[in-house]
């Protein structure tokens, strides 16, 4: 996992699905939001897809929403 800042908005990279349930299982009742990463196919790079990371975060019972799309990644955001 990796994150950088932009516009005081935490972004967030996970390099699989793994990565992504155990940040949720560390952090969903401290962190009111994330942003995260879903690099698209053409990209190259591995990370969580979108239907995945909807899936872990409904077993907290959060929601994810799909907010922009920048350059060759898709960047999401879930709502806590």
């Amino acid at each position: 996992m990796c994150y950088h800042y932009y516009m005081d908005k935490k972004i967030v990279y996970f390099h699989n699905r793994l990565e992504w349930r155990d940040w949720l299982a560390s952090n969903f009742e401290k962190e009111p939001e994330i942003w995260f990463v879903f690099p698209t196919i053409s990209s190259g790079e591995t990370g969580v897809t979108y239907n995945d990371a909807v899936e872990e975060a409904l077993c907290y019972e959060k929601s994810t929403d799909l907010h922009r799309c920048c350059n060759e990644r898709l960047v999401g955001s879930a709502g806590f």
